[in-house]
Formats: C-alpha cells, structure tokens, sequence
C-alpha cells in the first residue's frame, strides 16, 4: 500500500467502483495466503530437521507427535492472518516505501515481545493469555511443547480472538482508504 501510494498507483485503483472493504480485504488475503504457505513450509522443513538430530545421543528428550504439531499449527495459522492485517493497516499510513519499512521494523518486535517476556516470567500454564493475540499464542505453544496441551476451548478462544483483531484492523484500513489524506497526501 505504501509503495502504491508513493508510486500514484492507489489513486486509480481506489476510483474504480469497488468498496473500499473488497479492496482491502484482497490486498489482507493476499499477504495472508503467503503467510500461511510460509507458516506451512516453516513447520514442515523444521518438522524433517528435528526429527533426524540423534537428540538421545545428546542426552535429550525431545519428541513432538503428529497431533501436537497440527495443533501448533491451528495456533499459528490465525496469527498469520492476524500479522497480514497488521502490516496492511501500518503501512497504510506510510508515506513512502521508507518510511513503511520502519514501521514494519518496528512491529517486527512484536511477535518477539512474547519471548522476550518469558525469559523474565515465565508463560506456560497462563489460560488467561488464550484470548491475547500473539501472546495468547506464545504461551499456548509453550503448554504444547512443554507436553500439557491445554484444553480445545483455549484454542478456540486464541484463534477467534486473533481472527477478530484481524478483521477489525481491515476495516479500519478499509475505513482509512477512504480518507483524503490517505489517498492524496503524499
């Protein structure tokens, strides 16, 4: 959206008559389809390498089943489209291709912010995070690693909550679209 807006190509894009909401919400599936193919890929590639490190000749016990890894995944997959929904709503307001690279810079340290955080308090068995985006996710993920799956009610809650937020923050790109300052102000 930002290197349209500094190449003068959203302006005719938004004269056709379409809603601002399809518009943005194709530009969020989009991104959200290269997200979840990431996400997929990631898990698989990860998923080969693990499995074939002699982690018991280290003297580690490390084994993830097929059941633990789907779930991890149900946990993920909102979150991708949770992150798509972001960067289309900052990089909205960007002026140039630039400036919405800071900004994104900036929201990188969010999905780390969870990490971060554990190293001083420690997340796992937290249901109360469940409905806190990315967070909620983190501290799932540590429950289904650490071998204590919480209840599915938890991932239900993490991923309407992250998939709400999602479509809250397209609508308020669809709504920014609209604005003059948006479109013009360069």
């Amino acid at each position: 959206t930002a290197g349209e807006r500094e190449r003068g190509s959203l302006e005719p894009l938004l004269l056709n008559p379409v809603p601002r909401w399809v518009l943005a919400a194709g530009k969020w599936l989009a991104a959200s389809a290269l997200g979840c193919a990431s996400v997929v890929f990631s898990l698989i590639i990860t998923v080969n390498v693990l499995r074939r490190i002699p982690w018991h000749d280290l003297g580690i016990r490390f084994r993830v089943s097929d059941g633990e890894l789907f779930s991890l995944l149900l946990l993920i997959l909102p979150l991708a489209l949770f992150l798509a929904a972001m960067v289309l709503f900052a990089s909205t307001f960007a002026r140039s291709f630039k400036e919405a690279q800071g900004y994104l810079g900036m929201l990188m340290l969010l999905p780390m912010l969870p990490g971060m955080l554990a190293t001083i308090y420690p997340l796992s068995r937290r249901p109360w995070l469940a409905p806190v985006p990315v967070l909620g996710q983190y501290a799932l993920a540590s429950d289904v690693l650490g071998g204590q799956p919480p209840g599915a009610w938890l991932f239900l809650v993490a991923g309407v909550v992250t998939l709400a937020s999602a479509v809250l923050l397209v609508a308020l790109t669809a709504r920014a679209m609209s604005r003059e300052r948006i479109i013009f102000g360069r």
